[in-house]
């Protein structure tokens, strides 16, 4: 399971209990995904935020599903999400099925915000702008953080750039001939000194040769990196340098391996 302490600030995205879709209105280019498993998200949000964040935690016995709703064949509500706990290095995240958000269409523009039912903590309503452009995500704005998306011919994305108050963070995608993410590198560069912050790389491996189902729910973060491939990855690596002065002064790195089952059908069961 992926827990690290990890960055972007997006308290963004348990429990519909149904059954395990690009456009300027998205469709489903496989059957509609109303229940997922939380090990398929990758933990708060790689969502092109540059907040840095605390870790995340999964609540021992509390359900492990995420579930969507569908309105004229676009996902519209999805509960499950993360909820952020202050502690004494700033915030870590635990999994809470009382985290949703809505998503309203308004042509071209997509507008989520996450909510909490819970009455134990406070947390302000969280909305994210999305424009679309030739059906693919165009722009992402958070404020203050606002990030834009490059294409190539294959209308796979090639480059994010990220920019808030402080940092200016670029991300490059390479992708194999099947189709599918092999893995993302990121520079972040301070906007007060033109200072490289940090640098890392994510890997995605053990990819199988079934659909990928989550291709229609590209307008999550913390789902994203799933939506960009042809079939399904289980194997992750994640390196981070930090750098002063152009030195590294500190590294993390992880590797996690997550378990993909099959249906009667042989597709993917996104619900184990």
């Amino acid at each position: 399971m992926f827990n690290r302490p990890y960055l972007y600030l997006a308290v963004i995205t348990v429990m519909a209990i149904f059954s395990c879709g690009k456009s300027d209105n998205p469709q489903p280019e496989t059957p509609q995904v109303d229940s997922l498993y939380a090990k398929f998200i990758l933990p708060v949000a790689h969502g092109f935020y540059a907040t840095t964040t605390g870790t995340v935690m999964y609540n021992p016995g509390g359900s492990g599903m995420i579930g969507f709703n569908y309105l004229n064949g676009r996902p519209n509500v999805r509960t499950g999400g993360w909820l952020p706990i202050a502690v004494s290095s700033g915030f870590s995240y635990i999994f809470s099925p009382l985290v949703y958000d809505t998503v309203v269409y308004n042509g071209n523009n997509v507008t989520l915000t996450t909510y909490y039912h819970g009455a134990d903590i406070i947390m302000d309503p969280n909305p994210r702008n999305l424009l679309l452009e030739n059906g693919r995500l165009k722009r992402i704005i958070k404020t203050p953080d606002t990030t834009y998306f490059y294409y190539n011919a294959k209308n796979q994305p090639v480059k994010t750039e990220t920019f808030s108050r402080g940092a200016h963070i670029t991300r490059s995608f390479v992708f194999d001939n099947s189709g599918n993410l092999q893995n993302v590198k990121s520079t972040s560069v301070s906007r007060y000194d033109d200072q490289v912050v940090y640098q890392e790389e994510e890997t995605f491996t053990g990819y199988d040769n079934k659909p990928n189902p989550l291709k229609g729910l590209w307008l999550w973060d913390d789902l994203y990196y799933r939506t960009l491939s042809a079939n399904n990855f289980s194997g992750y690596t994640y390196n981070q340098s930090t750098l002063q002065n152009g030195q590294v002064v500190a590294t993390a790195h992880q590797q996690s391996s997550i378990p993909l089952f099959y249906t009667a059908a042989g597709q993917l069961d996104c619900t184990r």
